[in-house]
Parts: C-alpha cells; structure tokens; sequence
C-alpha cells in the first residue's frame, strides 16, 4: 500500500515531487500500488457521492528521515462533508508559506 499514517489520516500518498530543470515545475512518478489505491479513493468517493481531494504537502528536510527527499508530497483522500472542512483561503503568487527564501518555493524565481 502507498504511504498512510496509523492515525485518523486516511490519506493515500500518491508521489513525492522533486524540481525539475524547467522553472517551476515540480515532477514525481506514482507506483503501481499508488494508482491502486486511487482507484480504491475514487470508488470510496463515489460510493459517498463526494468528490476526492488533492493534498500538496511541503515536506520538511529537517524532520525528515532522508533530508534529500522530495521537498513536496502529493495526496488524495475523500472529500469530507463541507460542513466539517475548514475554511480556505487562496494561495497569492507571492506567498513564501510563511517561510523567507528557500529554494523549493513553487513561485520563486530561479
């Protein structure tokens, strides 16, 4: 089974993402077992009648077990019901995710 968590995360890691050469591009290849459980995510959603949910994750190198890791991980789960979900708030381009510098932002020049 692709990456999950022992805790209430039911979230299936799909792939980390890694730069690329081109600026602002960020690739990464899923597994066999991770398109499997999509396709498990996908007949869960819509089995509830609810739509699936894509997490983009920023990896932190300095809690990770492999600090050459990929500086995103992408995820999937089921959407929840809107009334649990949280409030959203759009990302702006020049947002730094409250961090200054760095060389893995997604809207930082190159």
């Amino acid at each position: 089974m692709a990456f999950q968590r022992k805790s209430r995360n039911t979230s299936v890691r799909l792939t980390g993402l890694f730069r690329s050469k081109r600026p602002g591009l960020f690739v990464g290849g899923a597994r066999d077992q991770a398109f499997a459980d999509l396709i498990a995510k996908v007949k869960e959603a819509k089995a509830a009648g609810r739509g699936i949910t894509f997490f983009l994750w920023r990896n932190d190198p300095t809690k990770s077990k492999n600090p050459n890791g990929p500086p995103f991980s992408l995820s999937v789960d089921v959407e929840m019901e809107r009334s649990k979900q949280p409030a959203r708030k759009a990302i702006e381009p020049d947002d730094d995710f409250g961090e200054t510098g760095g060389d893995d932002s997604l809207f930082g020049e190159d």
